[in-house]
């Protein structure tokens, strides 16, 4: 691989068919890979949560959620779900 002034230099072809070969073999055929026969990760539940989201705080917001945690024992997303669901009661009325 050798080219030129002693410089190595490399092709796509010399390296690119066996790292493409998986990926052409999935999108083309109905084949599916290893990794898709593996069970879902995580404890069963009937109330799965795939929703996700960040927010940013201030630091008196920050202060409150953990006054909150402390005073209840609870986690802050559990604060924060208590808030959400307070909320939209008091606007279903």
């Amino acid at each position: 691989m050798l080219r030129g002034e002693g410089k190595i230099s490399f092709s796509f072809f010399d390296f690119g068919i066996d790292f493409c070969t998986d990926t052409i073999q999935y999108k083309c055929t109905d084949k599916k890979r290893r990794g898709d026969y593996m069970s879902p990760k995580g404890r069963p539940t009937d109330n799965p949560k795939k929703g996700r989201f960040e927010i940013r705080t201030s630091a008196e917001e920050e202060f409150m959620l953990e006054y909150c945690c402390k005073a209840t024992g609870k986690k802050r997303t559990d604060i924060v779900r208590m808030g959400i669901k307070k909320v939209y009661d008091e606007l279903k009325k």
